[in-house]
Formats: C-alpha cells, structure tokens, sequence
C-alpha cells in the first residue's frame, strides 16, 4: 500500500492534501504503473477569503470597508479596502487577526454594527471566515427647531407697537375728547336739583 502523508519540513508543511489518500499497490516487476497521484501543494502565501451577509448589501456596499487587525495587538491595522462583491485578503502575517467591517457614514446619520472574527492563519494559512454580518440602522432624529417662549415674544412686539403707535394714541385721544365735548354740547344733561318724586 502506498500512502501519500503531509510532513512538516523545517516546521513547514508543503503538502496541503492528496487524491486518492492510498492506493494498494502489488510488488512485482512492474511496480511504477498504476499509481497515479494528484498532490495539492500548499502555498506559503496566506489567504483569507470570506462573504458578509447584511441588509441592503448593494446599495450600502460604496459605503462600507474590510478592516483587518492583529488579534494580539488590536490598535495595529494590517489592512483596510473597500467591500469587495467576494472578501479575499492575500499575503497577510501568519498569526491571529479580527476581520471586521467598518461604515463611511456619519454616526449622527447611522447606526452601524459590525460582528468581528477571530481567524487563526498561523494553524490554516488559507481559510474562509464568514459569514460576517452588519447591521446599519439610519437615524431619523432630525434636530427640529425649539420653539421660541411665546409670552417674551408677545410682550415685545407689543411695546413695539406701543412706542410706534404713542403719536397716534394722542391723536385718538384728542378725537376721542373732542366726540364727547361736541356730544356734550348738543344735548345737555338737564338736571333738577329740588324735583321730588
């Protein structure tokens, strides 16, 4: 029986999987034929691929960006780019990493939350996270104006009105006396002083 095994070499594996694991083989003279083989080699590079899953993905996707951290070091960004239709990030460090997303939006206008993964590229170089979800809730808290204290404002226009208007109010007061004088003029009050019931 011959087995194809993936050994580490200096600490590094160059062999990912084979097809067929084994095939039984007769010993003879003829030995070679028969043993067909496809290896997969494992390649040095790192690859992380993945799919987020969100609500209205096409529309918000101009808007939304893959950030990548060191797991052991949060503040340290590996990688930042735009949303891509499939998520694949190439040739990052063999260690732990958090894959989140981040939103362009003004967090007075939106609300966004992004789940955050934790990938291990230092035990499987080549690895598919996902899904990774968001949440994007717009505000609609639109800031209205306060309304102005109504009494101040009554008062003020009408001790506008009141300094505009004084010239006129001693006109009026002048016609109003002079209707009450013409009117008292015309038909005199008649009084009996000493009249008796």
């Amino acid at each position: 029986m011959v087995k194809i095994v993936a050994k580490d070499y200096l600490g590094v594996k160059t062999l990912e999987r084979a097809s067929p694991e084994s095939i039984a083989v007769m010993v003879g003279s003829e030995d070679v034929r028969g043993l067909d083989f496809v290896v997969f080699e494992q390649p040095d590079i790192t690859i992380l691929s993945g799919h987020v899953e969100g609500n209205d993905i096409e529309d918000l996707q101009p808007h939304l960006s893959v950030e990548i951290r060191l797991a052991s070091d949060p503040s340290k960004v590996e990688s930042v780019f735009p949303l891509p239709l499939v998520l694949l990030a190439r040739d990052l460090p063999r260690s732990k990493h958090l894959v989140q997303l981040r939103s362009r939006f003004p967090s007075s206008s939106h609300r966004f939350q992004s789940e955050i993964l934790e990938v291990d590229l230092e035990k499987q170089p080549q690895t598919h996270a996902g899904p990774l979800r968001y949440n994007v809730k717009e505000e609609n808290h639109k800031q209205e104006p306060t309304p102005a204290p109504v009494f101040p404002l009554i008062v003020g226009v009408s001790v506008i009105a009141l300094f505009i208007s004084i010239p006129r109010l001693k006109d009026l007061y002048q016609l109003a006396a002079g209707w009450f004088l013409w009117d008292q003029a015309q038909y005199p009050l008649k009084r009996n002083h000493g009249s008796k019931f």
